[in-house]
């Protein structure tokens, strides 16, 4: 069965993206529609960045997680009862990790047949688990054929013996994003707390740094020589520690495009104006790489202009409006 398809963000422009510190260290940083975000960087959202290392059939897209990575994201998991009180009629089983019954394999393999895009993907033969998404094969309207609909009838048949004869033990749900609070995961949804990731996610002001929204014992996380040499090469390496930073302004690292924000032009070059960590401001690259330029430096000795309106001039000093005072 092939799954090599692809994951699109279902959460707009949402981006996300592995970032690895100076101590070999993985985070997953996201930002929402605005940025910054890396250039280049595909529109994923954090649980899909994460599902794509559990599932892709193109091992470069693989984390070699341990068995106690694994484990650790089961911790969010529910008993398959509880699972699939959430669900009626047996339409499907949706985007989940499952701990099967080994004994209840050649059923699961025979539910996965009955579409050709449901996805039973083995993450681990050792915790017997697996990626699990089901549907029924058919949309049902007034012009669905009886063999159609014969057709569907079978899914729901496979997928209501997967759930009487308890072929899930437990199941886990990816489908979070890292503005969202813990109380967002219900019903067996991934904790970002059971994630083996530190975690940074940058709010709807594009202008401030990314704040920290998780930071694990270093014994925990995923680390550099477990991602494939593909995910190590698109990472972002930070000279710093996630253990010192609560707070990190990507722009001051790498380039980086926005969306929504005012637009500077600094001697020629496309710039914004950003929040450093430590509450300075400076002009940044906007899809273009250039050296940093604190806010004040940039006005008084380069060519800066806004057509946002936003600029100010008090007693022959110019600035910024919005970080004024």
């Amino acid at each position: 069965m092939k799954t090599d398809k692809e994951y699109p963000a279902t959460h707009s422009m949402w981006t996300s993206w592995f970032a690895i510190d100076q101590d070999g260290n993985v985070a997953i940083m996201e930002c929402d529609d605005n940025g910054p975000a890396p250039i280049n960087t595909p529109s994923f959202d954090a649980d899909e960045l994460l599902l794509a290392t559990l599932i892709s059939n193109d091992e470069s897209n693989r984390v070699n997680y341990t068995k106690e990575q694994l484990e650790r994201m089961m911790n969010s998991a529910e008993p398959s009862a509880d699972y699939f009180n959430h669900f009626s009629d047996y339409d499907g089983i949706f985007g989940g990790l499952g701990e099967i019954d080994p004994d209840k394999l050649p059923l699961l393999q025979e539910a996965a047949q009955v579409k050709s895009s449901n996805i039973f993907v083995c993450v681990s033969e050792e915790l017997n688990l697996w990626y699990i998404s089901f549907s029924i094969p058919y949309y049902e309207d007034s012009q669905t054929s009886k063999k159609k609909l014969a057709q569907n009838a079978k899914a729901r048949e496979l997928y209501g013996r997967i759930k009487t004869e308890n072929a899930i033990v437990r199941m886990v749900i990816f489908d979070w994003m890292l503005g969202y609070d813990e109380e967002e995961t219900d019903y067996g949804r991934l904790k970002h707390c059971d994630s083996p990731y530190d975690m940074y996610f940058q709010d709807y002001d594009s202008c401030v740094p990314f704040e920290r929204k998780q930071l694990l014992d270093e014994k925990l996380c995923v680390k550099e020589t477990q991602l494939s040499k593909a995910l190590r090469e698109k990472a972002i390496r930070l000279p710093l520690r996630f253990q010192e930073e609560d707070k990190i302004q990507i722009g001051q690292y790498t380039t980086v495009y926005f969306d929504y924000i005012d637009r500077w032009i600094l001697d020629g070059q496309k710039a914004a104006a950003v929040q450093y960590p430590d509450g300075s401001i400076w002009f940044v690259g906007d899809e273009c790489r250039f050296e940093p330029i604190p806010l004040e430096l940039g006005f008084s000795e380069h060519n800066v202009y806004s057509d946002c309106g936003n600029e100010y001039k008090i007693n022959g000093k110019r600035g910024y409006r919005r970080f004024k005072g």
